[in-house]
């Protein structure tokens, strides 16, 4: 047996690809208010569910409400619906995100051949 804690199936699918699900999520939203409805009702329904998303990953209240703004904009901006700017994002982020060991936090214990600290 592994000395080290072995996080689950869903953790690591969160980890994996919850920044590409929430990008997925305000995108399908953007598409839901496509025409002359999104300009009218994009910013508060693409406000509510980008709130809704940013509260998903635990971010701060005015992390929350910047990327609700964002959402919101996104979703009432005309010619956006086919194009998925929030999913690239998300997985741009998770692109640029630090590598996870088994345990789902930041590797910090790599070592070379030799024993010294990589990095």
């Amino acid at each position: 047996m592994s000395r080290m804690k072995e996080i689950g199936l869903w953790e690591r699918l969160r980890l994996a690809f919850g920044p590409i699900l929430g990008g997925m999520i305000i995108d399908f939203t953007d598409l839901a208010t496509f025409g002359p409805f999104g300009i009218y009702a994009g910013m508060i329904i693409g406000g509510g569910v980008g709130y809704w998303v940013a509260s998903l990953y635990r971010l701060s209240k005015n992390q929350r409400i910047m990327i609700a703004l964002l959402s919101g904009v996104y979703c009432a901006m005309p010619g956006t619906e086919f194009i998925p700017v929030a999913t690239i994002i998300g997985a741009g982020i998770r692109f640029l995100s630090p590598s996870f060991g088994r345990t789902g936090r930041e590797r910090k214990d790599v070592v070379d051949v030799e024993g010294k600290p990589r990095g």
